[in-house]
């Protein structure tokens, strides 16, 4: 189904509409979009550490998994724009950064790998690691616990 431009724009204002609102119910924010820049400027310094990471967008029911594709440093103007991240870096699709109410590196995590009886794979990534990397030059609201890493947006 293809929509025509107007359209696509009224459904992103009403998007916009609808995230504001929500972030003004919750009780603070604790992110910009020059932290959000400065967090994902981190992660493309540090993308070989960064394998699987979880978004959870606001007024989403769930968070997203994904297999982030953080570029070489030296791209990333070409990906993060001062107020969103293009879908090159997250396969679901184009994010504003205001709408992201946090970020989570987990621990670990299962895929499922051969035929029938084959146990999924247990996959892990060092979020100790990725931290003390990405979470240098400036104040963030984080949590460490047994699902990971969390960055937080909002409160």
């Amino acid at each position: 189904m293809a929509f025509d431009p107007e359209t696509l724009r009224e459904i992103a204002e009403q998007y916009d509409r609808e995230c504001r609102r929500l972030a003004a119910s919750l009780s603070g924010s604790f992110m910009s979009d020059t932290k959000w820049r400065k967090l994902f400027r981190a992660c493309c310094q540090n993308r070989h550490l960064i394998e699987l990471c979880h978004l959870k967008e606001l007024g989403a029911s769930q968070a997203t998994e994904s297999l982030p594709r953080f570029p070489p440093v030296e791209r990333f103007d070409e990906v993060f724009w001062k107020t969103g991240m293009d879908e090159v870096v997250w396969p679901c699709g184009f994010v504003i950064y205001r709408h992201i109410e946090w970020i989570r590196f987990p621990h670990s995590w299962t895929t499922p790998r051969g035929g029938a009886g084959v146990p999924p794979k247990v996959n892990h990534q060092d979020v100790d690691r990725i931290g003390a990397a990405i979470l240098t030059g400036g104040q963030y609201q984080t949590t460490l616990d047994d699902d990971g890493l969390t960055v937080f947006g909002y409160a």
